[in-house]
């Protein structure tokens, strides 16, 4: 059971990997591994790494090490994929957050709220994040679905002071269908 859920949550990062890097899959869309040497299907253009964009509410905090909290709603009776590979990366904007770490991007297996050890730089402007979360329902782990999600943050980061944290909160909807 385990291997066909990796199988399948492979597929789905395969294929988005050997997807040209103006299409992709509707987020949240189930996805099964795709047969020995077929192409993978689009759907839709996009220029992210997901098809859905949230706008975050303004936020302030001081400049160092900060945490951003990953609040995320799933549907019920379904969890993050413990196996599946889970991950958050800073994909432009203002120059205002980094990842604390290099291996801080990778949440496989994470446990919701995720807290992510970021570094806070003095400035004003947006920041632009990329989050992809694999999840499956709890009592059937054959298929995965995976939300794929631009976050952009406005934010007024001051000069070093007290710790601060980023809040993102999501919702994520079951598919059509």
């Amino acid at each position: 059971m385990k291997s066909r859920l990796l199988i399948a949550a492979l597929g789905i990062v395969l294929a988005a990997c050997s997807t040209p890097a103006t299409t992709s899959l509707p987020a949240s869309r189930g996805q099964q591994a795709p047969a020995a040497g077929a192409a993978p299907t689009t759907d839709r253009a996009y220029s992210h790494a997901g098809d859905v964009v949230v706008a975050v509410p303004h936020q302030s905090g001081s400049a160092g090490v900060a945490s951003l909290v990953l609040s995320y709603e799933l549907p019920d009776g379904y969890t993050v994929n413990e196996d599946a590979p889970s991950s958050i990366s800073v994909a432009g904007g203002d120059p205002l957050i980094t990842l604390e770490h290099p291996d801080t991007g990778n949440l496989t297996g994470t446990h919701l709220p995720a807290v992510v050890p970021i570094v806070l730089h003095e400035g004003t402007g947006t920041a632009v994040l990329d989050v992809t979360l694999i999840y499956c329902r709890s009592d059937e782990t054959s298929l995965c679905l995976s939300d794929d999600v631009q976050y952009t943050i406005p934010l007024t980061i001051g000069p070093e002071g007290m710790s601060s944290q980023v809040f993102v909160n999501r919702s994520v909807p079951l598919p059509p269908g």
